[in-house]
């Protein structure tokens, strides 16, 4: 029986049976705060392959944000992964969070016939080896690569909505003239701030006798000068 990898624009398969034999099944999962917990999706993760019989070999775990794949142990298991592993992940958005990247790393993932599995996309789940007919794996194939894109889709709208919000949250605090509630308590307030640019603004090395006197990072005094848009 042959396995048609998803999404793959060539239909380029390999044989199911001979990956059975050495493929490892690894899961991912990703939290973006601090303060939030990777538990809910490891024990998913777990749970699944337990209940179908599956030998797990590792999850990967990263608590960072999904605009970038850049993360460490994202990057360690696509160093560790080879052709007929499986990748298993809880959902589309702890992949990431960009629509174009998340379909950009799946068809890395696909190019090198590694396998994924996504818990939230049931059809995805389906051993393609229970069906003889190569109509049939094309129209899973195609069904899958709708709800990856739609998901995909989603995951971006819902952050893009998030700091639409927050955007309007910060206006709304300047307006109330509440913006030093906002974030980290700043060394320096909005009027403190304008008075040094005014000071400095236009002279040599500016921003080096600004930071000195301010006693800011160079981070820090780009940080201000996006936030107080007013200057």
């Amino acid at each position: 029986m042959w396995l048609l990898l998803y999404g793959n624009d060539n239909h380029v398969k390999i044989e199911y049976s001979k990956l059975k034999s050495s493929m490892y099944i690894f899961g991912y999962h990703r939290v973006s705060g601090i303060g939030q917990h990777l538990d809910r999706g490891i024990i998913q993760i777990t749970e699944y392959c337990k209940e179908h019989k599956l030998s797990l070999k590792r999850i990967y775990c990263d608590k960072a944000t999904g605009k970038n794949f850049d993360r460490a142990e994202y990057m360690r298991m696509k160093r560790r992964v080879k052709q007929g592993d499986i990748i298993i992940f809880t959902e589309v958005d702890r992949i990431g969070r960009d629509r174009e990247e998340i379909l950009r790393e799946l068809r890395y993932f696909r190019e090198k016939k590694i396998i994924i599995w996504i818990l939230e996309i049931p059809t995805t789940l389906i051993d393609p080896s229970k069906y003889e007919s190569q109509m049939v794996s094309l129209i899973m194939e195609m069904v899958n690569q709708i709800l990856i894109e739609v998901f995909s889709a989603v995951a971006q709208w819902e952050t893009e909505k998030r700091a639409k919000r927050q955007r309007e949250g910060i206006e709304a605090m300047k307006e109330r003239g509440e913006w030093e509630k906002y974030g980290r308590p700043r060394k320096l307030k909005q009027e403190e701030f304008l008075l040094l640019y005014e000071k400095y603004k236009g002279q040599p090395e500016w921003e080096s006798s600004l930071c000195e006197e301010a006693k800011i990072s160079i981070t820090t005094l780009k940080r201000y000068m996006k936030d107080y848009k007013d200057f």
